[in-house]
C-alpha cells in the first residue's frame, strides 16, 4: 500500500492539532470569508448538527452571549484562507483529493506491519511471480489498534490540556491557531467520512472534539490573564 506524499500532507495537517465541497473559488473574497466562518462556526462551538439542532447561530445582538469569544477572529479566518488557497494550488480540495484523504486514513489504521521475515519472504514470492495475498488484521486485531489509538489520543490531549496554564502566550496562540487549522481540516473532510467504519468516524470525531477544547482552553486562559 502507498500513500500519496499529498495525502499524507493534509493527514499531518489534520492530526497536528476536518464544507460542503462544491465550488471552491469566489469571486468576492468576502463571500468565501462569509461562507468559510457560518461553515466553521458550529464545529467551533461543539455543535455537530447545525442545520437539525434548534439552536441559533450566535448573533451580533447587544445581548450577552457566552460563546462569542469562540467564535473565529478575524486573524483566524484570514490565515485559514491563505491555506484554503494553497491546499487549492495543490489541488488537495477537489473531491477526488478529499476522498483519497479519507480512504488512505482507513488504510493506515487496517495497515499489516511486516516482520523481515516476512518482508524477506514476499519480495521472493515476487519475484517467483507469486505475488502473496495481502495480510489483514484479524477483527480482534483490528479493534485493539482502534482501542489503542482512542487511548493514546486522549492520553496525548488529555496531557496537553493540563499544561495550557503553563504555556507562554506565544504557546496559547499558537495552540489556538493549530487547534483552528484542525477543525479547519475536519469541515473539509466531514462529509466523506461517513462510509468510514464506526471506529475510525470515532476516532476523527473525538479528535476534533479534543481539538475543540483544547483551543477553548487557549482562549480561556487568555482571558484570565487579561490578554
Amino acid at each position: 500500500m502507498r500513500i500519496s506524499t499529498k495525502s499524507a500532507s493534509f493527514l499531518l495537517t489534520l492530526f497536528l492539532f476536518q464544507m460542503n465541497c462544491g465550488d471552491f473559488t469566489a469571486p468576492d473574497p468576502r463571500l468565501r470569508k462569509k461562507q468559510l466562518t457560518q461553515k466553521i462556526t458550529p464545529l467551533l462551538l461543539g455543535i455537530r448538527n447545525p442545520d437539525s439542532s434548534n439552536q441559533n447561530s450566535p448573533s451580533n445582538s447587544n445581548s450577552y452571549d457566552p460563546n462569542a469569544k469562540y467564535l473565529p477572529s478575524d486573524e483566524e479566518i484570514h490565515s485559514t484562507l491563505e491555506l484554503e488557497k494553497n491546499l487549492e494550488s495543490q489541488e488537495l480540495l477537489t473531491p477526488e483529493a478529499l476522498q483519497k484523504t479519507t480512504s488512505d486514513f482507513s488504510s493506515l489504521n487496517q495497515y499489516v506491519v511486516l516482520s523481515p521475515g516476512e518482508i524477506d519472504a514476499e519480495a521472493q514470492a515476487w519475484k517467483n511471480g507469486t505475488p502473496l495475498p495481502p495480510k489483514t488484521l484479524t477483527p480482534e486485531e483490528q479493534q485493539a489498534r482502534y482501542e489503542s489509538k482512542l487511548n493514546q489520543m486522549n492520553s496525548y490531549y488529555g496531557s496537553a490540556l493540563t499544561e495550557v496554564p503553563k504555556l507562554s502566550t506565544l504557546q496559547l496562540t499558537n495552540l489556538r491557531s493549530n487547534s483552528f487549522i484542525g477543525i479547519f481540516a475536519y469541515s473539509y473532510l466531514q462529509d466523506y467520512i461517513t462510509e468510514l467504519p464506526d471506529q475510525e468516524k470515532q476516532i476523527l470525531e473525538k479528535n476534533l472534539a479534543w481539538l475543540v477544547s483544547l483551543r477553548k482552553a487557549a482562549i480561556d486562559e487568555m482571558a484570565k490573564r487579561g490578554l
